[in-house]
Order: structure tokens, then C-alpha cells, then sequence
């Protein structure tokens, strides 16, 4: 029999190892305050467009990491609502870096706690992220959270 070393563990992070307190009461106000932040900035598109688009575009971008196993950076999703809504900005572009950041500084209100029943047996565990895009809200979400 041959060993194989383990040289990673990799686990989803909301809802396997961290649970948003109330569920997803925190969603629409996070995407009212993003549709907000992006109208103030030149964005003409009214909320009920716009978030049928972004759920659309959500749920093509869930599918598609279904297959491959990997999840884009959220800017991704912004990016690719407001292509679909005839705006051009890539997923690096400030404004859409900064609807990020609204989005997650409305996140960051609600309380996460961690799901201890499914880290037991783990010695320690610490929270990373890994983005082609790092900005602040890999930040707000991942910055201190251990569990030692």
C-alpha cells in the first residue's frame, strides 16, 4: 500500500465552517447598499434589474464552480452583472473593488460563529483566502478569525 502525504486540507468556509447568525437576513441590505454605492458612482440601473441580474450572474458563477471546483472573487460577480448590464469594468477596476467593499463592510455587521461541531478533532484551525483579486473584503471576513 502506498502513503500518501496530506499536505492540505481545504474546507468551504460560510456555512460548513462559519454560520452567519439570522441566515441570509444580511443579503439584501448588503445588495441595496452595493446597487447604491454603484448608482452614486455612474451606474443607471434600478435595484430590482440590477438584482435580478447579479442573482443570475450568482448562480451561472455557483454552476460553474460546481464543475471546476473553484470560486471566483466576488468581484468577478459585480464585474459580470454590470457587463451583462451593458457596463464594461473588469473585475480589477476600482469601482468594482469598491462595491466589494460595500458589499462586505455590510457583511461584516452580522455575527458569524463557527460550526465547533465540524472542527472537532481539528487542533487548530485558521481562516486564509486565496483571490486573483485580494482586496479588503478577504479582509473583513477572514482577518483574526482562528479557532485555537
Amino acid at each position: 500500500m502506498t502513503k500518501v502525504q496530506v499536505k492540505a486540507v481545504l474546507f468551504d468556509l460560510f456555512d460548513t465552517l462559519l454560520l452567519v447568525e439570522g441566515g441570509e437576513v444580511w443579503y439584501k441590505p448588503a445588495l441595496r447598499k452595493l446597487h447604491k454605492f454603484l448608482v452614486s458612482n455612474g451606474v443607471r440601473v434600478a435595484f430590482e434589474g440590477f438584482s435580478r441580474v447579479y442573482f443570475e450572474v450568482r448562480d451561472g458563477l455557483y454552476a460553474e464552480s460546481e464543475k471546476n471546483l473553484e470560486e471566483p472573487h466576488f468581484n468577478v460577480r459585480v464585474s459580470e452583472t454590470l457587463k451583462r448590464l451593458g457596463y464594461d469594468f473588469d473585475a480589477s477596476d476600482p469601482l468594482v473593488a469598491g462595491a466589494t467593499k460595500v458589499f462586505a463592510d455590510e457583511f461584516a455587521g452580522y455575527k458569524l460563529r463557527a460550526r465547533t461541531s465540524f472542527l472537532n478533532g481539528i487542533p487548530k484551525f485558521c481562516g486564509f483566502s486565496v483571490h486573483p483579486f485580494p482586496d479588503i473584503y478577504d479582509f473583513y471576513l477572514l482577518s483574526g478569525f482562528c479557532i485555537f
